[in-house]
């Protein structure tokens, strides 16, 4: 069976797109622990004057939390997927093309539920919400759909 080799990706190779999505995931992972952190501190430093309930405070602190620990498992899986497609070895890339169809699905419901809240109860807020949403949908498949044809491409050599 021949694959119709699709060796490039808006201006560069697969190979090179592929570590340029691994590197801006690293980027924004850096970004998301450190504003997470940030949050956290606020949240603790200022609690009275922002009279936040005890609930709240929680949920701001849990929420937080996890925005942490996704942005520390993105650092990973991004480095994974610059590594991998530095030495051309697919296995370390499906870890993070994995987790992407698994955001992409999470991603979808989040702009389900976006959608619904504009039509139930309308507001400007929440149309913008859906469109961003709609955006990074956008992105997401755009870099799911390189890095997929570069892990075929990897698939395809007899080496791998």
């Amino acid at each position: 069976m021949q694959f119709n080799k699709m060796g490039k990706t808006c201006c560069c190779t697969l190979e090179q797109g592929t570590a340029i999505i691994g590197t801006l995931c690293i980027i924004e992972s850096i970004f998301t622990v450190i504003a997470n952190s940030f949050w956290i501190s606020s949240t603790i430093s200022n609690a009275e004057q922002i009279k936040l309930t005890e609930q709240y405070y929680n949920l701001y602190i849990v929420l937080a939390s996890i925005g942490i620990v996704s942005g520390v498992v993105s650092f990973i899986l991004g480095c994974l997927l610059v590594y991998g497609s530095t030495i051309r070895n697919h296995r370390y890339i499906l870890p993070w093309l994995w987790c992407s169809y698994v955001s992409l699905v999470l991603l979808a419901a989040a702009g389900g539920m976006e959608l619904f809240n504009v039509i139930v109860y309308g507001g400007v807020l929440g149309v913008g919400n859906f469109f961003l949403t709609v955006i990074i949908i956008i992105i997401q498949t755009y870099f799911i759909s390189v890095v997929s044809r570069f892990v075929t491409e990897l698939k395809a050599e007899p080496d791998n």
